[in-house]
């Protein structure tokens, strides 16, 4: 992998006929999903959401960036891996890189932000310790969870 940090959390996806654009390789589109997918997973792994990361709070997304590295086509199966590297008061950086499985080359990769978010009082606040806490325990821990 290129970043020196390594990623505990990964996921296979598999390349969707959908997920193809005129030019008969994966769109731009699809990676921002397949991150998000990721993501979705990641929380999941904890018991959380996107509409609940505890204390009555879910996250927003507020920065998404992707650098597109390679092509990936039709059927091809990705491992996408994520961490939360960064976390602040109220925010939190993830980073995603996509590896396509057959010959392990890197399509992509990216980063997200995400706030905690009080969707009832549409406002942002502080992130639950408990998130805080459960994060920092897994992204320290020196097992690659391959799901």
């Amino acid at each position: 992998m290129t970043n020196q940090t390594p990623y505990r959390f990964s996921t296979l996806l598999t390349v969707r006929i959908q997920d193809i654009n005129y030019g008969a390789h994966l769109g731009n589109d699809a990676f921002i999903q397949y991150f998000h997918e990721a993501r979705i997973q990641y929380l999941d792994r904890f018991g959380f959401s996107e509409m609940d990361i505890g204390d009555g709070l879910g996250v927003i997304l507020t920065e998404l960036y992707c650098q597109f590295k390679g092509e990936a086509f039709y059927k091809d199966i990705l491992r996408i891996y994520a961490r939360i590297r960064d976390i602040k008061k109220v925010r939190f950086t993830m980073d995603y890189q996509m590896i396509r499985e057959k010959d392990q080359v890197l399509i992509a990769t990216g980063y997200s932000v995400q706030a905690s978010f009080d969707y009832q009082a549409r406002r942002p606040l502080p992130l639950p310790e408990s998130f805080i806490t459960r994060v920092k325990d897994y992204e320290r821990g020196p097992k690659v969870d391959k799901t």
